[in-house]
């Protein structure tokens, strides 16, 4: 009776388990069904009952528009939601904001919680960074030619006082002058620095350990670069207050490279001669603006002292500054300028584009609650513990209120916000390629838009390259579009 009595438990028990697989499994098809019919009809109706181009659209930022909800974003794909919302919970960029608005109103942990975020931040930088390099030295390798990847820290001197030089400021709103160095991570194939370097030993063993051979950190002057050599300048993201300049663009690099290879047919050692220099310019809230701008123009100006042509690039916040390093030094050096590729560029400190409202889902990849409080802490404005990062409104207010209010006519302002003066093409000289990549389920659309807009009246040969996704990784999930850019990219650097 015992055992009877036992079955009978376990088979209520098998039962009970089959009910709640299949209930599961009954959500999870209802879940999907409802996902394809509203994809289906936004994309086959509601799309096309809207005629409006988007470029005109993006003009219409004083109407509110209700935004897209991560679930049913029609720009983004099932990989976009997926890093999305493993994004939201792994690095929770919303905590940061309202660390800092408590600290606002004296809670000192903000300190510690933006230390911990770029410590969380720098190991997965460093992992991810040292992968792609191996890829790179894997690629070179591959050609049985005996060439390497190798790289290390160049030195090279900050010019406090280049805004003063550069005519961007008075004497009167200069910096002090600081005897200080502002740091690049230079990575390329051995066969792109002639001469002899040393490198890094450790038990009599070099580093390898980051993918490439590191050489001794050094000035920028006791390097030689082959002539032949594509030079590019290149910006980090994480706006401006994360990051370093171990990022993904080792994988850009390779990314081009290997385009490269694979569209001219030919395995020619040139086609390898990229010398990727990245810079570790400062941070805010530490060093606001335009700190970060200062170490880019130094660096290109001590550049230009060693070699005569430069390609710069840059993403998100980098990408920012790849624009206004890159408009700033063509007003300065001309043709030796030779393209600027803002990718996915954060430019706009208003936030109030039609993009800030269509993709100001809290969930979504780079959220527009933190981009405004990132340019707010870049912009080094006191932040009221009782603003609402989430209404641009009260965020524009903030800018307009701050005191930069007295430089938005003059030049500083464009160090911010490169698209309110972009400098004419010369006729006396070759205008740099400017390719403006974007991504469609980004807040950050809008402001890529806005700077093609006034690179075109300004002549400039500039293109707009979009993807559909978020922010960043929608070239990686979006491969048509990432073939244009890589092609658009080579032409750029003379490749293809």
């Amino acid at each position: 009776k015992r055992i009877g009595n036992l079955q009978t438990c376990k088979n209520m028990a098998s039962q009970t388990e089959t009910n709640a697989l299949v209930a599961s499994l009954a959500v999870t098809v209802i879940g999907i069904m409802t996902m394809a019919v509203y994809h289906y009809y936004y994309c086959c109706h509601a799309t096309s009952s809207t005629t409006t181009p988007h470029k005109l659209r993006m003009t219409e930022t004083k109407q509110e528009h209700k935004p897209y909800s991560l679930l049913f974003h029609p720009e983004c794909s099932l990989m976009d939601k997926i890093v999305s919302i493993v994004s939201y919970f792994m690095f929770p960029l919303h905590t940061l904001v309202d660390a800092s608005l408590r600290e606002s109103e004296h809670d000192w942990n903000y300190p510690k919680t933006l230390d911990r975020y770029r410590e969380k931040m720098g190991k997965l930088e460093d992992m991810t960074h040292a992968i792609e390099c191996r890829t790179w030295n894997k690629n070179l390798q591959s050609k049985n030619n005996g060439d390497y990847l190798v790289g290390g820290s160049v030195m090279i001197p900050r010019d406090d006082n280049i805004l003063i030089k550069w005519g961007l400021v008075s004497e009167d709103d200069g910096a002090k002058v600081f005897n200080s160095e502002v740091e690049i991570l230079i990575i390329c194939s051995s066969s792109c620095i002639e001469g002899d370097i040393e490198f890094v030993q450790t038990n009599g063993k070099y580093q390898e350990n980051e993918g490439f051979k590191r050489f001794q950190t050094c000035k920028l002057e006791q390097i030689s670069f082959k002539k032949s050599s594509k030079k590019l300048l290149w910006f980090h993201g994480g706006g401006m207050v994360l990051g370093s300049y171990k990022d993904s663009s080792p994988k850009l690099v390779n990314d081009l490279l290997h385009f490269s290879r694979k569209y001219t047919m030919t395995s020619n050692t040139e086609n390898d001669a990229v010398v990727l220099m990245s810079i570790e310019y400062r941070l805010a809230p530490e060093h606001p603006f335009p700190s970060p701008v200062i170490d880019g123009l130094s660096a290109v100006s001590h550049i230009f002292r060693l070699c005569d042509e430069l390609h710069i690039a840059g993403l998100s916040a980098g990408g920012n500054l790849a624009a206004v390093v890159g408009l700033e030094s063509y007003r300065k050096f001309g043709s030796r300028v030779k393209s600027i590729v803002p990718i996915d560029p954060m430019l706009d400190p208003t936030t109030q584009s039609l993009s800030f409202q269509l993709n100001s889902s809290r969930y979504l990849f780079n959220p527009a609650r933190w981009l405004r409080w990132a340019w707010a802490t870049y912009l080094g404005i006191d932040i009221d513990s009782k603003i609402d990062f989430s209404d641009g409104v009260q965020h524009e207010s903030q800018i307009n209120n701050s005191h930069w209010n007295k430089f938005f006519q003059k030049p500083l302002w464009r160090l911010a916000c490169p698209f309110v003066d972009v400098p004419t093409v010369r006729d006396d000289c070759d205008a740099p390629i400017i390719i403006v990549a974007s991504s469609k389920a980004d807040p950050l659309r809008g402001d890529a838009q806005l700077l093609v807009d006034k690179l075109i009246k300004a002549k400039h040969n500039v293109s707009l390259i979009e993807a559909r996704g978020i922010h960043v990784m929608s070239r990686l999930f979006d491969k048509n579009a990432n073939d244009k850019f890589m092609r658009s990219w080579n032409e750029a650097i003379g490749y293809c």
